[in-house]
């Protein structure tokens, strides 16, 4: 399984707000009577930027993993294992994270890359994995591989308290003419 996904959001200006997602599922169904396994890489490369963080704001977020289930047959299961990897930018915030889990058959090789770079007005994060996945099993067993990919990015001008404000006027002053117009009509 292999694939290369993107989202991309930008603006400029004033009043914008972007959104891009992609959500990718494999399924694989395999009888196995003995071992299952496979080698697998797995990367992430997120990044945000903006240019004045009182007026805009811009996240970034993807997940790759898989899940192993193991049944009886083809439509039954149990989660056996499972491999994650994902991470999340928030331009300007705090809610930054570049991580992994893994259950006990996951191994990854020496040398994944885990670099962060949080805080400020332009952040990123990239990792890259390589590793391999073993279970062994006593009696032939339905074995059914999900991988999953997810990203999304988002961008947003937030207005101005002046610009807030002038439209909360504008639309009370709408609500009071549109009223006041309305009990005219009803006393003639």
């Amino acid at each position: 399984l292999s694939g290369i996904y993107n989202s991309t959001a930008a603006g400029e200006g004033f009043e914008y707000e972007a959104i891009a997602q992609s959500q990718v599922q494999f399924i694989g169904q395999f009888l196995v009577r003995d071992v299952f396994s496979f080698n697998f890489q797995a990367a992430l490369n997120l990044a945000t930027a903006i240019d004045d963080p009182l007026e805009e704001s811009a996240s970034s977020f993807a997940n790759v993993a898989f899940f192993i289930f193991e049944g009886t047959s083809p439509d039954s299961g149990n989660l056996l294992d499972a491999f994650n990897l994902a991470g999340n930018l928030d331009t300007p915030g705090h809610n930054d994270f570049l991580g992994r889990q893994t259950s006990d058959n996951v191994s990854l090789a020496p040398g994944s890359l885990f670099n962060r770079s949080f805080g400020g007005v332009s952040e990123s994060a990239q990792a890259s994995v390589i590793g391999s996945y073993q279970r062994l099993f006593d009696s032939p067993t339905y074995v059914t591989l999900v991988q999953q990919t997810t990203n999304q990015a988002n961008v947003a001008a937030v207005p101005e308290p002046t610009t807030m404000l002038g439209v909360a006027l504008a639309g009370g002053v709408g609500v009071f003419l549109k009223r006041r117009q309305k009990t005219r009509s009803t006393l003639r």
